[in-house]
């Protein structure tokens, strides 16, 4: 099972008592898997789902909030299993789209999807509105693979909305088109973790903060390999010109003319290639730093180059 099916699997398992919860969920169903078509002048209310499990929580909830009885269609396509409530009677379209604030005196009113703020006023309602919005149309990428959650709908301003809802909360969503579609989506983690809380996937979210910070240390020790593997790359490219510079001097007879402190240091580092500076200033008596052994391996290299430009 994915990660993205496992949140759904812990959504469904919330319950949700209150009936202003409820409508706000009820709202998220049918704005973002439901439509309302005509077949021969007769309204037809629609909602659709791919999760049985959630089509059953949908059944539950029409029947507690309007007392309708509705039929579930089973229908396949391609390899998919397709799961419908159809609600055919008139009067009970009327009922549950007007009291979801879509329409007023008919059901010939319903022109588009709006979420009205009254119906999700409530903190508690605007989370039962993005939990039923993540069964719907939300998906979220495996942590272990790459940081990303996304809600996807069809519709202009139910977007429009949904993303205003989203920044009330303090939820960094942002926007794209795709393929005729308008997409809210979050790559940072501390973004998706706000929504698996929100949605109230608390195991999810329990191991999506294991995966990060296990990627965190993971990332930092790939710094730190990296950091060090460039400090000894370029501690050997130093130590290469030294050594030039040092057999240059060797060759030319220059190096006799060196002073003890500098021919001392020049012998140590073509006996110790592979060594630091710190590692270099440690083998003499008496001990000298890092930025010492430097300076005096760079006055060598300074007397090398300035005795090549003069034989050039």
């Amino acid at each position: 099972m994915s990660f993205s099916l496992d949140v759904k699997k812990e959504i469904l398992n919330t319950k949700v008592n209150k009936k202003c919860c409820k409508r706000a969920e009820m709202l998220a169903y049918f704005a973002f898997s439901g439509k309302l078509s005509s077949v021969k002048e007769k309204k037809i209310l629609k909602i659709t789902t791919e999760n049985y499990d959630c089509v059953k929580r949908i059944e539950f909830v029409v029947k507690s909030l309007y007392g309708i009885d509705v039929n579930i269609l089973e229908h396949h396509k391609a390899k998919n299993t397709y799961y419908t409530i159809n609600i055919e009677n008139t009067d009970e379209i009327f009922k549950i789209l007007s009291d979801l604030m879509l329409v007023e005196k008919s059901v010939d009113e319903f022109f588009t999807i709006r979420i009205n703020k009254e119906i999700i006023s409530r903190q508690c309602c605007q989370k039962a509105f993005i939990r039923a919005a993540f069964l719907m149309c939300g998906s979220i990428i495996d942590p272990q693979k790459r940081y990303h959650l996304e809600f996807v709908t069809p519709y202009f301003f139910l977007s429009d909305d949904f993303l205003n809802l989203l920044c009330d909360m303090n939820l960094n969503a942002k926007s794209v088109v795709r393929k005729s579609n308008y997409v809210l989506y979050f790559k940072q983690s501390d973004d998706i973790a706000d929504v698996l809380g929100i949605v109230g996937a608390v195991k999810a979210l329990m191991e999506f903060h294991n995966i990060r910070i296990l990627k965190d240390m993971r990332n930092n020790v790939n710094r730190i390999v990296n950091c060090e593997t460039a400090n000894v790359a370029k501690m050997l490219i130093a130590s290469k010109k030294q050594i030039e510079c040092i057999e240059f001097l060797k060759k030319t007879g220059e190096f006799e003319n060196l002073t003890p402190a500098l021919k001392e240091i020049a012998t140590l580092r073509l006996e110790n290639e592979d060594m630091s500076l710190s590692e270099l200033g440690a083998l003499l008596l008496p001990k000298l730093s890092r930025s010492g052994v430097n300076h005096r391996l760079c006055k060598i290299c300074d007397i090398a180059e300035d005795l090549m430009k003069k034989q050039k």
